[in-house]
């Protein structure tokens, strides 16, 4: 039996963000044909529709709207029905076609492997030994920096769950989220620096997506290529620089990972301030 009869595909967005959804399921669609996988649209209270797919939406209540990410995705991770999980967000806009037997293969790998956790089709900064459990994936150390992470991922379900917190942000749950993994005996798999991913989409451009504007060189391809017609000025056009945070925003950041993980903040402040050191050094300030 296909993984696409037996796996959820999770596609993580909100309501403010429907102006992606067009964009990714066109790609989706394109680069994915026939696709067989039930389909999660994990956004708050609207509805939407894609002619050949299986989509569903929360469809939270007045009451529920609100509630915060991580609670939704546990909301979304418990209405799926499938020991596994594929997990996507709305601006990876696929650019090749995806690798359905790959796919497959890391399937039926965890299928016989139940302490894997989840299997990475992305290595975005990841701390990893080699293997030769899995041709193609090396295996992420224990205690690396973004262990949990929001790329492309093959997800064992009920491992999930417990790495999910309930005011936990998208931004936090990879950082800090992490730390809930130090401690666990579930193995994670990137794939290999090498190696082609079943998934191709701009990661270097960080998606279509830059911190709430469209990236133009990966929604202009898209428009382009599905003759879409979309309004950029709505959400506006990023100019592909990644601006430091306000002191005000770190403060917050740093309190909510507290709030989520308690002292085991200290390791990932300690990790930080070693790699500023590291990089001063590298410039001759110290």
């Amino acid at each position: 039996m296909s993984f696409e009869e037996t796996v959820c595909l999770v596609v993580n967005s909100c309501d403010k963000y429907n102006d992606v959804w067009i964009p990714f399921f066109s790609a989706l669609s394109d680069k994915w044909p026939d696709c067989k996988c039930k389909i999660l649209l994990n956004t708050e209270t609207m509805v939407f529709h894609w002619d050949g797919l299986d989509i569903k939406t929360l469809q939270l209540d007045e009451a529920e709207k609100e509630i915060p990410w991580g609670a939704r995705l546990k909301k979304a991770v418990a209405l799926t029905d499938t020991e596994f999980i594929l997990m996507l967000f709305d601006d990876y806009l696929l650019e090749e076609m995806v690798d359905v037997a790959e796919i497959n293969r890391c399937y039926e790998f965890m299928k016989i492997q139940q302490d894997i956790a989840a299997i990475y089709f992305l290595n975005s900064g990841i701390s990893v030994e080699q293997s030769t459990d899995l041709a193609g994936y090396d295996l992420v150390k224990q205690n690396s920096d973004y262990k949990i992470n929001s790329a492309p991922a093959l997800w064992r379900r009920k491992h999930l769950e417990n790495y999910i917190g309930d005011i936990d942000t998208p931004w936090a749950w990879e950082f800090f989220g992490s730390a809930r993994a130090f401690k666990t005996v579930h193995k994670f798999y990137a794939i290999s620096s090498n190696a082609l991913s079943p998934f191709v989409y701009q990661y270097d451009l960080g998606g279509a997506i830059h911190r709430g504007k469209w990236v133009e060189k990966v929604i202009t391809n898209a428009i382009n290529r599905y003759g879409l017609n979309l309004d950029l000025s709505n959400r506006g056009v990023s100019d592909g620089r990644s601006y430091p945070h306000s002191f005000s925003w770190r403060v917050k950041f740093v309190w909510l990972g507290y709030r989520m993980i308690g002292f085991d903040i200290f390791i990932f402040i300690k990790n930080a301030l070693e790699k500023r050191v590291k990089r001063l050094i590298k410039r001759g300030f110290l």
